[in-house]
């Protein structure tokens, strides 16, 4: 990972900053030959403000994201896969046994090498510490995930499995 970033101070109260960051994550996805998928391979940016305010009674941040990710592995419908190689090699009664009621068409599909897809959103936050021993903490973030590029193309403009657009939080912390 490489990350690069700069931040500047406008006031002695409110900061802004950039900040460029490349990933690399491994990735444990086997095709069914059990061929390696690639690693997932990222590009990030974000720029924001910071606020400290009221002698950091309050103090948060809002920052504007952009995240590019490639590799992985995703899924063919059309791809040849291991059962597909069998089939090819069996005889008519072999695969009526093997591959009961299929044709070779059902058999189609597998992982191969992953698409590209891209993240673009804000996050904002608020601390609030009313007294020394209390804090509360208010957060939104909104996310527009979507694939841009595949093998499959039906899911380009999709969002992945998992993917949530707007997550509102609210947290409370008490020391005694």
């Amino acid at each position: 990972d490489l990350m690069v970033g700069a931040m500047f101070d406008v006031t002695k109260e409110i900061s802004i900053y950039a900040v460029h960051a490349t990933s690399l994550f491994p990735t444990t996805d086997k095709n069914s030959f059990g061929t390696q998928m690639p690693p997932v391979v990222g590009s990030s940016y974000e720029g924001g403000i910071k606020v400290e305010l009221m002698q950091g009674k309050i103090s948060g941040t809002l920052s504007y994201y952009q995240i590019t990710q490639t590799g992985g592995a995703q899924n063919n419908p059309t791809a040849e896969n291991l059962n597909t190689q069998r089939w090819d090699g069996m005889t008519q009664s072999q695969r009526d046994v093997a591959f009961p009621g299929k044709t070779r068409s059902d058999l189609l599909g597998d992982l191969v090498p992953g698409a590209e897809q891209e993240s673009k959103g804000f996050e904002a936050d608020l601390i609030f510490q009313p007294m020394r021993n209390w804090q509360l903490l208010f957060s939104y973030a909104h996310n527009d995930q979507k694939v841009t590029d595949a093998v499959d193309k039906s899911t380009i403009g999709q969002s992945s499995t998992g993917s949530i657009k707007d997550q509102f939080s609210v947290l409370t912390k008490y020391s005694f």
